[in-house]
């Protein structure tokens, strides 16, 4: 599967879909339940909006594998003031 940043769903074609979810289930079987596959790794979460639910959710998935989180609220970032 190529590399690609994903905003919207809507970007994604039916085959980009069905190859997302052969490569979750492939993922989840090397993964065998046990590990942390994304041991060492960095991910960063932005939200335009609060998202208690949404950013709940996705932080215990990524500890959950292993991953170091750094959550952002846009409210309390430079990308308030419209700055990058």
């Amino acid at each position: 599967m190529r590399e690609m940043n994903l905003i919207s769903i809507s970007e994604l074609s039916r085959q980009d879909i069905l190859r997302l979810l052969d490569s979750a289930d492939a993922f989840r079987a090397r993964r065998g339940g046990h590990g942390a596959p994304l041991q060492g790794k960095s991910l960063a979460m932005i939200f335009e909006k609060p998202s208690t639910r949404t950013r709940v959710s996705l932080e215990v998935a990524a500890s959950e594998l292993g991953a170091i989180l750094s959550t952002f609220q846009q409210a309390s970032c430079s990308l308030a003031g419209g700055r990058p």
